[in-house]
């Protein structure tokens, strides 16, 4: 098992972006992990972000991380600050280059809480960031209740590939690092929830289809099973499975919560591309009521 050393969290100055520092600090401090305060300098910086004076020059960005970083230490957290002088036009990219430069296993940031799937497919810093295929967890700053700064347990959405597997690893190294347990989901489809490419098949043979489902679910909990055995002997946490039937993302949706942290793997297609091809990740983290980690699928 890979320990979790280092954690990127990228700052803009607002308030949203903060929103991901609480659950941030809380993993670092249960995997004895070091935060990265980090900013980007833009080559134009707007004045304002989220009705917010926007960080503008290297010497306000060093004094606000400073100021972030005091408060973290007060709570026994490691922490450090970067800024990029740049100016970078190309702030996702920037952002996902100094994950290897600062030798770091994972980006938290917030999604900037644009109001649903609309946000995602207009498009956001946090949403080019998981295009560049870096494994990032994100917090939305509008969690009903408000956003989370710890979780009690750990969900991963399987559907039986190995590639669907990306997030299995560091999921499972999270929760064996902060003592949590982990629960394995995956969803059999109901007839009425499938895609559009096997809605044809089962229009006209829905008998056929049903007993076709029936048996996926015998399958996925195999699959489940022996997926929980590996973690149990791998990684030392406690595991439990489900396999669950209905729509993909609705069902996700139901098991992700404020105190979840649910880790799904993505092929990084997301706004219209997206939605066109029904990714079911980019659906899920426009509706979940929790923070999400996306790996990509390599």
């Amino acid at each position: 098992m890979t320990a979790i050393q280092r954690l990127l969290v990228p700052l803009d100055g607002s308030g949203l972006a903060e929103a991901a520092v609480g659950l941030a600090a809380f993993l670092a401090r249960r995997l004895g992990a070091e935060l990265v305060l980090l900013h980007i300098v833009e080559r134009r910086p707007p004045e304002r972000v989220h009705g917010e004076p926007h960080l503008r020059t290297v010497a306000e960005a060093e004094a606000y991380l400073e100021r972030v970083a005091a408060r973290l230490k007060e709570q026994g957290v490691t922490a450090r600050t970067h800024v990029h002088a740049g100016p970078e036009v190309d702030v996702a990219a920037a952002i996902a280059a100094h994950l290897p430069e600062q030798a770091g296993d994972l980006i938290v940031m917030s999604t900037h809480g644009r109001g649903g799937m609309r946000g995602w497919v207009l498009g956001s810093i946090a949403h080019q960031v998981v295009r560049r295929r870096c494994p990032v967890l994100l917090v939305n700053p509008e969690t009903p209740g408000g956003p989370p700064e710890a979780v009690s347990r750990v969900v991963v959405a399987l559907d039986g590939t190995p590639t669907g597997e990306a997030a299995l690893p560091l999921a499972a190294a999270i929760a064996a690092g902060c003592g949590l347990p982990v629960r394995l989901v995956t969803v059999v489809p109901s007839v009425g929830a499938l895609g559009p490419e096997k809605r044809p098949v089962a229009t006209f043979l829905p008998g056929a289809t049903a007993a076709m489902l029936d048996l996926e679910v015998g399958a996925a909990a195999d699959y489940l099973r022996d997926t929980a055995e590996r973690l149990k002997a791998g990684f030392r946490v406690d595991v439990s499975y489900e396999v669950r039937r209905g729509d993909p993302v609705s069902e996700l949706v139901k098991v992700s919560g404020r105190d979840v942290l649910l880790a799904m793997a993505t092929r990084g297609r997301y706004g219209l591309a997206g939605l066109w091809e029904g990714s079911v990740s980019a659906r899920v983290l426009a509706a979940s009521r929790g923070p999400v980690l996306l790996v990509p699928a390599m």
